[in-house]
């Protein structure tokens, strides 16, 4: 039928008789594009930016993403690349970088939300040189401020805060790490909401018994001409993973992390440490070992021959207002392995490659300001794809006030099904079927999606270079 799709689905099993609402919008061609984003919401419009190789347009749906316009917006003739579209409330921004005259330059156009150009403005003018620099934009916990950089010689950062409403250049400069091996050392970037930007890299994390183990801090603002450091000890155990954050509200650099006593190939524990950029030598590192309980539960059959968790990263930190954090790590894996003879020879006698992506179980972990563990859980789920660059699996995290949804594809083929699971402050989670897609020719990219409501996200669906956009309302 041509037209909207719109599925309403009312499922009795949801808690409180809870229902959701699933839009689903007409093909659009991609076949040709080099760029898409979902710009969100603006006076119940939601707007889409291509990229479509010859032009830049902007098309407007309805709330039954029914296409109403579309329009080409000009941005400078010089071959410009873009960087980021940014969504704001009223308006969107589009950064991009073109050349002229030999030298780079970092560009912001701002929109309306009927896509017509309100301002303009030159953010970065890069000295002449060769080669573009491999510009690489960083944001703010509230997409605000924005640092525009790019390494230069692996030790080098070359660095440009700035505030987008105020259209104000923070600070801009360059700095060396001296103490930096690119490809051996851990390291972040973590930009706070006034600008003031912490890069973080650690240093001997290899052996169990070094005792020299620590996190350097970096610290660039615009309340000091210099970069200042400091250094956090960490001699009780190796680090397996670990994601850093900047907590706004408490004014304070953060960090969950998963640990290792003896061998860096296992997770046996998780972390929590934070440090107030002001005082320095008063930072806290909470820790706790996984117990029996928890890791045969991850790894059931496996569990007998290992004395930790495998694969397992840190995806999200979820910032509580009291000073503490929620840690959701998941249990993902690849494999590359060569297929059977087909036939055909390449110039290097190889066969073509597969490569295996196997996305499982969401570990969730609850901790309070004083480093102690409130609670933790595991959602259950598998999903395995092959040669897709895992690009549906995983999960999209909406924040409601009441509680939390983690929305995922159950398996990764065409039809199949979406679940959630929803968990309150407490920890109790509960997983519910949120929609079938079952011969509805989509295929749900979820860490694609975009929150635009409380109640609402945008998920961006790609099959056969066609693109959908698919609203769930709460």
């Amino acid at each position: 039928m041509k037209g909207i799709l719109t599925i309403l689905l009312l499922l009795s099993f949801f808690v409180g008789l809870e229902a959701q609402t699933v839009t689903v919008s007409n093909d659009i061609s991609i076949r040709n594009d080099k760029y898409y984003s979902i710009v969100g919401k603006m006076k119940n419009r939601f707007l889409l930016f291509r990229d479509r190789s010859t032009k830049f347009e902007v098309q407007a749906f309805n709330e039954h993403l029914r296409q109403i316009w579309e329009k080409e917006i000009t941005l400078d003739k010089k071959n410009p690349q873009i960087l980021e579209v940014v969504p704001g409330q009223e308006d969107f921004k589009v950064i991009y970088k073109f050349r002229r005259k030999g030298r780079y330059i970092v560009k912001m156009h701002q929109y309306d939300a009927a896509a017509n150009l309100q301002d303009s403005m030159t953010i970065l003018r890069y000295e002449q040189r060769f080669h573009s620099p491999n510009t690489q934009l960083l944001f703010s916990e509230d997409k605000n401020a924005i640092l525009i950089y790019h390494y230069e010689q692996q030790t080098t950062i070359e660095a440009c805060a700035f505030l987008l409403d105020q259209k104000q250049v923070v600070w801009k400069r360059k700095f060396t790490l001296k103490e930096l091996s690119f490809y051996r050392d851990y390291q972040q970037l973590v930009l706070a909401n006034d600008g003031s930007l912490y890069c973080i890299i650690e240093k001997n994390n290899r052996r169990p018994d070094q005792e020299e183990h620590h996190f350097k801090v970096f610290v660039s603002d615009h309340y000091n001409s210099g970069v200042r450091q400091f250094s956090i000890p960490v001699t009780e155990f190796l680090t397996y993973d670990v994601k850093f954050a900047f907590d706004n509200l408490n004014r304070q650099l953060v960090a969950a992390g998963l640990f290792s006593k003896k061998n860096k190939g296992r997770a046996t524990g998780y972390f929590y440490l934070k440090v107030d950029p002001q005082q320095t030598e008063k930072y806290l590192l909470g820790y706790e070992p996984f117990d029996e309980g928890y890791i045969n539960n991850i790894l059931g059959k496996e569990s007998e021959k290992k004395k930790g968790i495998t694969d397992l990263a840190i995806v999200e930190t979820i910032l509580r207002r009291d000073g503490g954090m929620l840690i959701a790590a998941e249990r993902k894996r690849e494999y590359e392995r060569r297929t059977a003879a087909t036939g055909r020879y390449s110039r290097d006698d190889f066969s073509p490659y597969i490569v295996d992506y196997y996305y499982d179980d969401i570990c969730l972990i609850s901790v309070h300001p004083d480093g102690n563990t409130h609670w933790k859980t595991i959602l259950h789920k598998k999903q395995y794809s092959q040669d897709d660059d895992a690009s549906f699996s995983s999960f999209f995290l909406l924040k409601t006030p009441k509680n939390l949804r983690f929305l995922f594809n159950d398996e990764i083929k065409d039809n199949s099904t979406v679940s959630e699971y929803v968990v309150n402050g407490k920890g109790d989670a509960d997983r519910n079927s949120v929609m079938s897609t079952e011969f509805q020719n989509i295929r749900l990219r979820f860490r694609d999606a975009i929150q635009v409501a409380s109640n609402e996200l945008i998920i961006p669906s790609e099959r056969r270079n066609r693109l959908r956009l698919v609203r769930v309302q709460y």
